[in-house]
């Protein structure tokens, strides 16, 4: 949607709490990753930039050879240090993501 200008939050509010097929709706407001088709607070969380709700967590399991993350919505990022930098992690969707461990460490955060 672009910078954050008072068209950029007259064309967000006129679309927020509609779904694809309504006459509001502007698929251009879906913001959340991924894409869900509903207007909600995950788009404006994305649209601000700061989160209107509690920031999610991520839940870790071993699988096999593996480590799964689990989150609820948002962009899923990795680290080698925890102060950055911050990178998104290449084909990552909410729910949940497989990782083949490759580094002795590694950090993870949603934004």
């Amino acid at each position: 949607m672009g910078k954050w200008m008072p068209e950029t939050w007259r064309l967000f509010s006129a679309a927020y709490g509609t779904r694809a097929g309504d006459a509001s709706w502007n698929p251009a407001c879906d913001l959340a990753t991924p894409a869900n088709g509903v207007i909600d607070r995950d788009d404006l969380a994305v649209l601000v930039g700061d989160w209107s709700q509690s920031r999610p967590n991520i839940t870790v399991r071993r699988v096999e050879a593996q480590i799964e993350l689990s989150w609820p919505f948002g962009i899923l990022d990795e680290a080698s240090d925890v102060t950055g930098p911050w990178t998104p992690v290449t084909g990552a969707a909410a729910p949940s993501q497989r990782i083949t461990p490759s580094e002795r460490c590694k950090f993870y955060r949603i934004r």
